[in-house]
């Protein structure tokens, strides 16, 4: 039944003559054509002479003025924003594709992936969208287009930079402040660095360091400085705050901690013949962490050797 129009008559809407013959709804006699024509009156050209009604007057006919895309996985990190050529930009993990928005405008839809993804997330410096899942790890890099007078004009758009491969299950990553480093999560804990190949447009990304959890994690963020990054497990009321083993840093900056450095050896050989070591300290919390984040640093005052505070903000399910 749709307005009047049952299975075996038809009713007319306004003063129609009785003679009018019975048309089904998709037909031009009795609705002007296809009502999700764009722009065409839902009573058609028939109902001229019927549009005297105010209610009629009223009606505009059926537009499609908004795409509603999926909706976001359910993991923590399925969600990122950024700002990219002056406008915020929002990502989110939609099944096994990454939707891009502008605002309230859809720019892209990113494929590449085989499982559904777990975590996205934005490298506000240089404008690159890494996501993960089951296995796999995809780094998207934005990409200049060329207009037709011949000037290069920046458009939002990413392509492809690598696909990395894995064995391992993630469910959270970061970037750091720079841009150049990706760190992933899950049952096992890995750091990525970019090295340019092509100037500084495109970057080939290598594993540096990799530890294994006793329990998989599934929140991570990096500090602004790279000094330090913070992971939690699920149901953890424990944060881990890891650190290089350097002697210029100071893990005393944190009150109040619990020190416990991992016994086991977390450094793994790169190519270079270098290798990282990394050590943590708890921050316990009565309940369970179910957020982390560093405060923003402003980019234009940040100096990578220069020493600024790190202040981390954590959350639990009794709301402190």
């Amino acid at each position: 039944m749709f307005n009047g129009v049952s299975s075996g008559t038809t009713t007319p809407l306004v003063n129609t003559p009785k003679s009018t013959p019975s048309t089904p709804a998709g037909s031009s006699s009795s609705f002007g054509g296809n009502i999700f024509s764009n722009g065409l009156n839902i009573l058609g050209s028939n109902a001229t002479e019927q549009q005297t009604t105010p209610s009629i007057n009223r009606s505009k006919g059926i537009n499609a003025w908004q795409v509603c895309p999926g909706s976001i996985n359910p993991y923590p990190q399925a969600f990122t924003w950024s700002t990219f050529m002056g406008d915020e930009v929002i990502a989110f993990a939609s099944g096994r594709h990454v939707m891009v928005y502008c605002g309230n405008s859809f720019v892209q839809l990113l494929d590449g992936h085989d499982e559904t993804i777990t975590s996205v997330k934005w490298s506000n410096l240089h404008g690159r969208i890494a996501a993960c899942s089951r296995g796999k790890i995809v780094i998207y890099s934005p990409v200049e287009d060329e207009v037709d007078n011949g000037a290069l004009k920046k458009s939002p758009s990413w392509i492809v930079e690598q696909v990395i491969n894995s064995t391992d299950e993630f469910e959270c990553m970061d970037w750091n402040f720079y841009g150049d480093r990706l760190i992933v999560g899950g049952k096992t804990t890995m750091i990525f660095e970019g090295k340019p190949i092509l100037g500084n447009q495109v970057y080939k990304w290598n594993m540096v360091w990799k530890y294994d959890n006793p329990t998989p994690i599934y929140l991570v963020a990096y500090s602004p400085d790279e000094k330090y990054f913070a992971t939690v497990s699920k149901f953890d009321r424990l944060v881990k705050v890891w650190y290089r083993n350097k002697p210029q840093v100071r893990v005393s900056l944190f009150t109040p901690v619990i020190t416990i450095v991992d016994p086991k050896s977390t450094s793994q050989t790169i190519e270079d013949d270098e290798e990282e070591s990394f050590s943590y300290i708890y921050l316990p919390h009565p309940r369970s962490v179910t957020s982390i984040s560093w405060r923003f640093k402003d980019i234009q005052s940040q100096q990578r050797d220069e020493f600024t505070a790190n202040v981390l903000l954590t959350t639990s399910i009794d709301n402190v």
